[in-house]
């Protein structure tokens, strides 16, 4: 994943979340890259990673820190 979003900016981070028990991707992750400018990669709509279609969705900061209750 890290490396098919390169081509969009410097990669900061990324995770593919995995099931505890089985280990298998959970068929979703984050991408965190450095230019916070998403507006690019939003217009695509849906793209296609090793033949699968993936939708890009911001992370809300307001979303973020109401599900982890940060103060």
């Amino acid at each position: 994943m890290r490396e098919f979003f390169s081509q969009f900016g410097k990669v900061v981070d990324s995770t593919v979340m995995l099931d505890r028990e089985t280990g298998r991707s959970k068929g979703f992750g984050f991408v965190s890259l450095e230019d916070v400018n998403v507006q690019p990669l939003l217009g695509f709509g849906n793209l296609e990673i090793d033949g699968k279609l993936v939708s890009i969705l911001p992370l809300s900061i307001t979303w973020h820190s109401q599900l982890f209750k940060i103060d």
